[in-house]
């Protein structure tokens, strides 16, 4: 009897003798009569399987997700391996444009279904990735594994197949090396070597995917490649942070991964249970501050900024996920207002069916500043888009035409308010001290004309035009437009009553009786 082996394929050759060797399982060994090399007797047999076992129960304990034993069959077991490969942290990762052959061209390669397709233009995108999708790996351990014959490699596989072929050739050549180092150094177990290997993201810089610390991760269709890439890595993430137990900053107890919420700005850790608790009553109580990351350094930090009503260390998504929606909506709104009332340049969009806060652009000039103009009146709604001027309040209108009317309620107030009180300060400084001023100005010159028009002036009963009053003159005009509905009032009445529709203007100024 002979052995024929090489790095691809196991062959054997049977001959009339035959020995007893057995079926690998965690709990039952059951035998079957397989051909041996003649150089194997029983009793080494045995031992190799004995080896072959423990083998397989240290690797079920440390990643049973990962390893999967089947067989044996008559020329052994048959071993897969299905490893993430662990960035140890996020980097920097750039996908771009592969040219040549495909990566289904290497024999050593699974056909799949987006070989057949390829990218003549070139693209590139630079992501964050602290994971990469998995490496298949088939291995065939032959019954004298691992103290005389290496395991064989069937086929070796990257998901998306985000390696290229020449790094495969590569890859399938240092696992050949393992395999047969296994058996030289006296029948070492090589499984956990090819895991470490899959596992560890050095294995990069061996496959030429690494540029410093940035990988560089050719494919023939990159655009494809780069959301897959991004949903393996959020996967991977959650997966890894719901095996692990983490310490609770309120209940001070270690609580499972599943239980517990990780603040996605800062990475702190917390259970689901009592931050929920914890922010629930917060927000019942109007607290919005305090709807942040628990964390002793975190707190610190909330403090620091508790004046400024734009920061917050957590988004509207993680507050939805621990609180709901209900306290969610409750929680935007107190935001909201509280931005009003601590920051001046925060004003309410007029659009009825929003009603938002709109905050100062950043480049925007308070009026009375150097390179002040018109367009700093400008206002956005980041909520409905509606732009307006901040001035009147109206549909923006412009820098070069001036404001239809002024805010009369603004003005009113600010007038009505004592000087230097806080309310005038917060009008002052939520719109500018000048544009103030200058409306304060258009306001008094507006009412004491409206004023004058009422006391000086009235309509001509004919075309309605205002009419400046001058003593007898007009007494005489009113009267000869008048006379002809003169014959409709009864003698010695009153003539104002009869002509209150058409005449309303006049009641104050015609009060005579017919002759």
């Amino acid at each position: 009897m002979s052995l024929h082996h090489n790095s691809h394929s196991l062959n054997t050759t049977t001959s009339s003798s035959t020995l007893l060797t057995t079926n690998i399982t965690l709990n039952t060994i059951n035998y079957v009569h397989l051909p041996l090399p003649m150089s194997i007797d029983t009793v080494q047999v045995e031992e190799c399987i004995t080896l072959q076992q423990e083998e397989q129960e240290v690797m079920q304990s440390i990643d049973p997700d990962s390893v999967t034993f089947s067989g044996p069959s008559l020329t052994g077991t048959q071993v897969q391996l299905r490893v993430s490969v662990d960035l140890e942290g996020p980097r920097q990762a750039l996908v771009t444009t592969v040219d040549g052959v495909l990566a289904s061209d290497s024999p050593h390669r699974l056909p799949l279904k987006d070989d057949t397709q390829s990218s003549s233009s070139s693209f590139a995108a630079e992501v964050t990735l602290s994971h990469l999708p998995p490496i298949d790996l088939v291995l065939l351990l032959p019954p004298g594994y691992p103290l005389y014959e290496p395991a064989a490699i069937i086929s070796l596989h990257a998901t998306h197949s985000w390696i290229t072929s020449a790094s495969i050739d590569k890859l399938w050549a240092c696992i050949s090396d393992i395999t047969r180092e296994g058996v030289e150094n006296g029948g070492e177990g090589i499984l956990w070597r090819v895991y470490e290997l899959l596992r560890d993201g050095h294995v990069l810089s061996m496959l030429d995917l690494c540029d410093g610390p940035r990988l560089c991760i050719p494919h023939h269709t990159p655009q494809f490649l780069v959301p897959l890439l991004l949903s393996h890595n959020t996967s991977a993430t959650s997966e890894n942070f719901e095996k692990q137990s983490y310490p609770c900053p309120i209940c001070l107890t270690t609580v499972p991964g599943s239980k517990c919420t990780r603040i996605d700005k800062c990475g702190h850790v917390c259970c689901k249970s009592c931050l929920s608790d914890f922010w629930t009553l917060s927000i019942q109580q109007g607290e919005v501050e305090r709807v942040s990351c628990v964390n002793e350094s975190c707190v610190k930090t909330s403090a620091k900024n508790a004046n400024d009503p734009l920061w917050t260390s957590v988004g509207e998504d993680q507050v939805r996920q621990v609180v709901g929606e209900t306290l969610l909506r409750r929680w935007m709104h107190l935001r909201e207002k509280r931005m009003i009332e601590r920051e001046p340049t925060t004003v309410r969009c007029p659009n009825r069916s929003c009603q938002g806060p709109v905050p100062r652009p950043p480049l925007a000039h308070e009026a009375g500043d150097e390179g002040y103009s018109n367009w700093d009146n400008l206002r956005c709604c980041p909520g409905c888009d509606f732009s307006f001027c901040l001035a009147c309040r109206k549909t923006w209108h412009g820098p070069l035409i001036a404001c239809s009317s002024v805010n009369d309620e603004l003005i009113q107030s600010y007038l009505s308010a004592e000087p230097k009180s806080e309310e005038r300060l917060r009008i002052e400084k939520q719109y500018g001290k000048k544009l103030i001023d200058r409306l304060v100005t258009e306001y008094e010159e507006a009412r004491q004309n409206k004023e004058w028009m009422e006391a000086n002036t009235m309509h001509c009963p004919g075309c309605t035009t205002k009419v400046e009053k001058s003593a007898d003159e007009m007494r005489e005009v009113l009267r000869t437009l008048l006379l002809p509905m003169w014959p409709e009032a009864p003698r010695g009445e009153p003539i104002y009553p009869f002509f209150n529709e058409r005449n309303a203007v006049l009641r104050k100024s015609l009060l005579t009786r017919r002759d």
